[in-house]
């Protein structure tokens, strides 16, 4: 059997309590934890590099930000966290295809991301494939029954798959 790390535990953790959280603020901050867990690769210069090419992808100087996501990708290969990011910078270049394919590998790696599913189901239905968003989003509900916001958005794409 293997043993788990620490923040793989606290994970774990983080997401049993968003199964059941139904406060939108509780939910907020369970997300946010996640998110903190997510972001660290266990090496400074990792993490020190992340931020500085999100910082240049806020900035807009996407290519700079793809070339350092990349990098890192080479350093580190099974660090979800750069792949979410570096498919935010290529659906901000319009590149959808490579987006969809790092969201895609950082599902491979950590399955739980919804962050990932969320920026899928964005692509879906910019190119109006109005069923493949709702599966995506499923998935999300998964995870976060409670999450009012999701189950809205939910609901609007229940109408429009049955219209």
């Amino acid at each position: 059997m293997t043993q788990l790390t620490p923040s793989e535990r606290q994970l774990n953790q983080l997401f049993r309590s968003l199964q059941t959280a139904t406060r939108p603020k509780a939910i907020e901050q369970l997300q946010d934890c996640i998110w903190n867990v997510w972001s660290k690769s266990g090496y400074s210069k990792v993490d020190f590099a992340l931020n500085k090419a999100t910082e240049y992808l806020k900035d807009g100087d996407i290519n700079k930000a793809i070339r350092i996501f990349s990098n890192i990708i080479r350093l580190e290969p099974l660090f979800s966290e750069v792949y979410v990011r570096r498919a935010d910078a290529y659906l901000q270049s319009g590149e959808f295809n490579l987006a969809l394919k790092d969201f895609r590998k950082a599902l491979k790696i950590e399955p739980r991301r919804f962050d990932a599913m969320f920026g899928i189901a964005h692509i879906y239905l910019t190119v109006f494939d109005i069923i493949g968003a709702f599966n995506m989003l499923s998935k999300v509900m998964k995870l976060m029954p409670h999450e009012v916001a999701l189950n809205t958005r939910m609901e609007l794409l229940r109408r429009k798959v049955n219209a």
